[in-house]
């Protein structure tokens, strides 16, 4: 039964290591919903760390989970005409991108009464867009606090 327990162990210590290191390696992005802010990391260390507009509470949240840029459009237009800048979609129609081409990004007075239909909108798109390949993931945690 030891034998067994030390296997299990050593097995369990293994794959922690090996997730781990993926969350370390490499160039990652991480939303962090309930304090809407984001984090751009490369290799452990955090290059910028922004303030973000995630989704509503309803059908319109932003997704939990692990996912990666699949394609991006520094000029992209959505469906009913919105500008959205420096777009890196990452999961569905949801993209990481900038609030607007002619408007200020809003303050932190008025964040909090604002929010996307599943898109994280971030401070700093153009910085982003030419930081992140395609390929990079992004790491969704926790649900919008506040806004329903």
């Amino acid at each position: 039964m030891q034998y067994v327990l030390s296997i299990f162990l050593a097995f369990f210590l293994l794959c922690q290591s090996c997730f781990a290191a993926d969350y370390v390696t490499g160039k990652h992005i991480w939303i962090w919903q309930e304090q809407q802010l984001g984090e751009a990391v490369e290799d452990g260390e955090v290059i910028y760390i922004f303030r973000i507009i995630t989704g509503r509470a309803d059908r319109y949240r932003t997704r939990e989970g692990d996912f990666r840029i699949y394609q991006k459009s520094p000029r992209h237009v959505n469906h009913e005409g919105i500008a959205m800048p420096y777009s890196m979609f990452f999961d569905a129609r949801r993209a990481l991108h900038g609030w607007s081409w002619e408007e200020p990004f809003p303050s932190d007075n008025e964040r909090p009464y604002l929010a996307s239909h599943g898109c994280v909108s971030t401070e700093i798109p153009r910085e982003l867009f030419e930081w992140a390949p395609m390929g990079t993931p992004v790491h969704v945690r926790g649900e919008r606090i506040g806004y329903n």
